[in-house]
């Protein structure tokens, strides 16, 4: 990624693409908020994706933002990792739970870690570059999370087993509560592909935000709010005859 030396020109462009996001967010548009209008939420997806370059072109990478990209690296991989094993010892209790005869069809047990944080001075971190990166990062972390899909997830894991399988023995989950993203390989790419940064191997949850949604390294420095969650479904259908 072109860095430039004289970040003015990139902090005047952040304002101006910033003025344009809040003159969509802040109106209706034939009656409805801007995030319920296709062609205005392309248009926010667009103006979000191009402030995200200027800052990560921005980016000063400096000893303390380092050590916090690390400290965020050790946490995500934390948290996966508990999911996961969170979700394998829900499947084990899932196994020897009663079961009710003529109900249960179907059990699922899903792990999913997520990025929160929206508007809110705990969740967004106020660090001392603020200034430097002259964003209005806190309300612009809830123009992103409204762009991101409420499907998408930093991390997953799942496995769904039918009674069937369990008269046979047949419930093992294999690999679905293994971590096949982390093989000690970094997930740097795009702007996570930083000389600062080279020494970390960045793992896949920091990849999913910064490389497939708009966020910059500065807005994921920020966030201060993960929610990891592991659920046991138990389905049941029924047809008319």
């Amino acid at each position: 990624m072109i860095r430039i030396k004289n970040p003015d020109i990139l902090r005047e462009r952040v304002r101006k693409t910033e003025e344009k996001i809040k003159h969509i967010v802040n109106k209706t548009h034939n009656g409805y908020a801007w995030d319920m209008c296709p062609v205005q939420r392309a248009k926010v997806e667009l103006l979000l994706i191009d402030r995200a370059a200027c800052l990560d072109r921005m980016f000063l990478a400096t000893p303390e933002e380092v050590k916090r990209f690390e400290v965020l690296n050790d946490k995500l991989l934390r948290l996966a990792d508990e999911m996961r094993k969170r979700a394998a010892m829900l499947w084990e209790t899932m196994i020897w739970m009663q079961k009710m005869e003529g109900f249960d069809d179907e059990y699922e047990v899903e792990g999913l870690l997520r990025v929160q944080g929206w508007d809110d001075e705990d969740e967004v971190l106020k660090l001392p570059e603020d200034d430097y990166y002259g964003s209005d990062f806190r309300f612009m972390s809830e123009v992103l999370h409204e762009m991101v899909p409420k499907s998408m997830s930093q991390a997953q894991c799942y496995c769904g087993v039918e009674p069937q399988h369990f008269e046979r023995g047949e419930t093992s989950p294999g690999s679905a509560f293994t971590d096949t993203m982390e093989d000690g390989k970094t997930w740097a790419e795009g702007a996570l592909y930083h000389p600062a940064l080279s020494h970390i191997c960045v793992c896949h949850p920091i990849h999913d935000i910064c490389t497939h949604n708009p966020f910059s390294i500065p807005d994921l420095l920020r966030i201060n709010d993960f929610k990891t969650t592991v659920t046991l479904t138990i389905g049941h259908r029924e047809r008319q005859s």
